[in-house]
C-alpha cells in the first residue's frame, strides 16, 4: 500500500503538486494519468526518490526478464543508470528514428572515453603532451597538470610517461558518458527551443 496525505511541492512561484491525497491498492496495476505539467513526474519522485535500492532492484529485475529470453523496453530520463542497464538503445526525435544500436556503439565504442593524465610537473607533462601528438593522438590540455588522450590505451600513455620520467598523480581511463552522447545524437531534433517568440507590435 502507497498512501498519500496532503502532498505539495513548490518550485518558486509555481505549486506542482497541491494537497494530494490518495492510496494505491496492493495487487493491482494502477495507471497514473495527466497532461504535461500536471505533477505527475514531481508525484513520482516524491513518492520514490532518485532510491539507489530500489534502482538497482528495478535495473536486476530488468536484466533478470531479458535473461529469461523475454523483451523488455524501459524509458527513463536517468541516463547514467541506463548506461548501466540497457544493452540495446532506441532513440527517437521529432517522431524520427535517430539511432537503433547496441549501447557500446551508441557510445562510439570507445571513441568518446579518454585516457586523463595528472602529474605536479608541468614542463613533463608537456613534453608528454607533444610526444602523443607526434603519435598522432587526439590531445586535449584540460590544465597546465592534466591531460586528455582520446585515441590512447591507458597502457601506452602509461608506459611512454614512464620513458619520459614523467611522475604521475593520476592516470585513468574516464568512461564515455551516455548524456553526452544522447545530446549528440538529438541536438537537431530539439522541439523546444531556449527563444521566445516576441509578439507582434513589442520588439
Amino acid at each position: 500500500m502507497i498512501t498519500l496525505r496532503g502532498l505539495t511541492k513548490r518550485y518558486g512561484d509555481t505549486t506542482a503538486v497541491r494537497d494530494l491525497s490518495l492510496d494505491i491498492a496492493p495487487g493491482r496495476v494502477t495507471g497514473f494519468l495527466g497532461p504535461n505539467g500536471a505533477g505527475k513526474s514531481t508525484t513520482m519522485r516524491m513518492i520514490f526518490g532518485l532510491d539507489p535500492d530500489g534502482v538497482r532492484w528495478i535495473r536486476e529485475l530488468a536484466r533478470s526478464l531479458a535473461a529469461e529470453g523475454r523483451a523488455v523496453l524501459v524509458s527513463s530520463h536517468l541516463m547514467s543508470e541506463m548506461q548501466l542497464t540497457a544493452d540495446q538503445l532506441i532513440v527517437i526525435g521529432r517522431g524520427r528514428l535517430l539511432a537503433d544500436a547496441p549501447i557500446a556503439e551508441v557510445l562510439g565504442g570507445g571513441a568518446r572515453s579518454r585516457v586523463v593524465v595528472r602529474s605536479p610537473d608541468a614542463g613533463r607533462l608537456r613534453a608528454l603532451a607533444d610526444a602523443l601528438a607526434v603519435e598522432r593522438s587526439a590531445v586535449e590540455r584540460v590544465s597546465d597538470h592534466e591531460l586528455a588522450v582520446r585515441d590512447g590505451s591507458i597502457e601506452r600513455v602509461g608506459d611512454l610517461a614512464h620513458r619520459l620520467g614523467v611522475p604521475l598523480h593520476g592516470l585513468e581511463v574516464r568512461t564515455a558518458s551516455l548524456e553526452q552522447a544522447y545530446m549528440e545524437l538529438t541536438a537537431d531534433s530539439v522541439e523546444y527551443g531556449t527563444t521566445a517568440a516576441v509578439p507582434e507590435g513589442r520588439a
